[in-house]
């Protein structure tokens, strides 16, 4: 489930256009490239891919009009806007996808780089699953937001995998080209798979 997944029905931040786009102006055009992306993704996993109807961070407005976050220093936030009504909004529509589809596991953003977006789901996702017995609740690392923020939250419990796991998602991630332009500069060894394997949380014990 991608919640963050509306395309806008007007302008778009400055902000926006930069991390949205594919070539600064046409904001609709990237979403639906990324909707693209994440179905080709998910299909290579045997997943099914859902979209929810709310707008990235980057692309919402107050009360007053103005843009809710400027720069991506905006964006994240250890401690974002309360945003209080859309925090209710997602818990609701993740509710009724988590009743409708029957799951059993439930993976949600750890909140690891402090991602405004990421947070408010991890957020949610630790509510829901006080009400929700049944169900088990993991997490998974928040990449690319948690390079050189290693730090997960105390206690945290991420959803492990070996390294045919891992094979298999950096395939998939593959898929998302235009995200991984932004990773194109890195100076690891192995690029930004590279970085993937390094950063990633809560790897399987050797024995």
């Amino acid at each position: 489930v991608t919640v963050f997944a509306q395309a806008p029905s007007g302008p778009v931040s400055p902000i926006a256009r930069r991390f949205n786009t594919l070539d600064g102006r046409d904001a609709v055009r990237g979403l639906e490239v990324r909707r693209i992306e994440d179905r080709s993704a998910l299909r290579r996993l045997g997943a099914l891919a859902m979209h929810l109807s709310f707008l990235d961070a980057s692309m919402r407005k107050g009360t007053d009009g103005a843009w809710l976050y400027q720069r991506f220093e905006d964006i994240r936030a250890p401690s974002p806007r309360p945003e209080v009504e859309l925090r209710a909004q997602v818990r609701s529509a993740l509710e009724f996808t988590i009743a409708s589809t029957r799951a059993s596991l439930v993976i949600g953003p750890a909140g690891v780089g402090s991602h405004v977006d990421h947070l408010l789901v991890s957020g949610v996702v630790a509510d829901v699953s006080v009400r929700r017995g049944r169900t088990l609740f993991r997490y998974f690392e928040d990449l690319p937001y948690a390079f050189g923020d290693p730090a997960a939250p105390v206690g945290t419990a991420f959803c492990r995998g070996g390294e045919a796991e891992m094979a298999a998602k950096l395939e998939a991630m593959s898929l998302y080209r235009s995200q991984l332009q932004f990773l194109n500069g890195t100076s690891e060894p192995e690029g930004w798979k590279g970085q993937f394997r390094r950063c990633a949380y809560d790897p399987p014990s050797e024995s």
